[in-house]
Parts: C-alpha cells; structure tokens; sequence
C-alpha cells in the first residue's frame, strides 16, 4: 500500500503536468496574449520617444529573440533579427511617417508546455506603411533640394508569433516572431505634397486606434 501511494505521488506531478491548462488559465492567457499584441501594434510605429524601449519590453529577451525583419526599407529586410535591431532599423529619419496595423489573429494551435512555461503561437496579419518624400531633386542652380512631391509604400505580412506564458509569475512574453507567408507587395503611390499633407514630427502620435480582432478568443 505504502508503495502504491508513493508511486501516486511521484506519478501525479506528471500527469498534471502533461495536461493542458484548465478553461480559466486558457482564457486569462489568451486576454494577456491579446493585450500583448495591442501593445505591439501601439508601439512598433515607434511613435512616441518611450516607444522603443517599450516594444522591447514586450520580448523575453530583446537581446537575443529571433524576429523576422519586415522593415522593407531596411539592409537586413526579411532576415532575422533581434528585438534590439529591428527597432535599430525602423530609424527612417525625420522626413518620414510609419504606420502599422494588426488584425486578422488566428490561433496556431493549442498551448504547450516548454522549459516550465506554457506557449502558444498566433498568426496575424501586418501592414507597414511608410509615408516620405521622393528622392531629392537639382534646382535650377544645379543644387539638390528635397522633393515636396509624398509618397506611400505599404507592405503586408502574415506573421506567426511564438508567445510565452509564465504559470508563476503571470507574466506573457514574445518569445519570437517569425514569417507565416510571402508578403505583398504593393507599388509605391503618389499620396500628395508636403504643402498639402505635410509629414508629422517623429514624436507626433501615429498610431491608429487598434484593428484587433476580440471575437478570436470567443473560439478558443
């Protein structure tokens, strides 16, 4: 009988542990993963001078989680890279306007266990648009001048990202971010010219209200 009970009590741990989480854990999971997406749609824009450092704090480890990289603007575009250095990349200067969206959250499967932590990993859909002025143009004196003509790129990605959740401490991290399909390219537009539709300072909010989708956990 003793060895019976004591087989029980090593055995128990393990079958909970082999276990999904209860209805409740999983719901209060997928709203803290949810928050976490809205913080990344609201801070990637780097939009605000604390943005940066805010992004980065929505990573495990913004030293060294992979991130794809879909700043099509930048050297190392679809390559991956840090948290530290995608933010590096998004440094488009002064004369230029980024906006992202988020939407369109599916689940990729269910949670699972990993080095103590539970995961999940979510797909989403991403637009990034980048508003600036064409490339300079010679004045009549032969000298360049900054083109007052605007234009739009705008790309869009579906990306799948690995979320992490701590049973112990309740927080939720991105543990990384990684290519779900090709992106779509779209051709650069003519949207206007600075007298018209001048490009807002760097620190000016550029974050639109958030397109994330809440009926997504209504499925889970």
């Amino acid at each position: 009988m003793k060895r019976v009970l004591s087989a029980l009590l090593v055995l128990l741990p393990l079958l909970a542990y082999g276990q999904g989480p209860s209805a409740v854990e999983e719901r209060k999971m997928n709203l803290r993963i949810l928050s976490l997406i809205d913080e990344y749609e609201r801070t990637c824009s780097l939009s605000e001078p604390r943005s940066a450092q805010e992004f980065l704090d929505l990573f495990a480890s913004p030293a060294e989680a992979c991130v794809y990289n879909d700043n099509f603007r930048s050297p190392s575009f679809q390559e991956k890279v840090t948290p530290q250095e995608y933010v590096s990349s998004l440094s488009l200067g002064d004369n230029a306007l980024l906006t992202v969206r988020v939407g369109d959250i599916k689940k990729e499967g269910p949670f699972f266990r990993h080095g103590g932590q539970w995961h999940r990993k979510i797909s989403m859909a991403k637009s990034l648009r980048i508003m600036d002025s064409a490339q300079s143009e010679k004045s009549t004196d032969g000298k360049e001048k900054p083109s007052e003509e605007l234009y739009e790129d705008e790309r869009d990605f579906r990306l799948i990202v690995d979320f992490q959740f701590n049973p112990l401490t309740g927080k939720c991290k991105i543990s990384s971010i990684g290519l779900s399909s090709l992106p779509d390219n779209k051709p650069r537009t003519k949207v206007g010219d600075k007298k018209s539709s001048p490009v807002p300072s760097p620190t000016t909010t550029t974050t639109t209200s958030s397109s994330t989708d809440l009926s997504y956990i209504n499925d889970m």
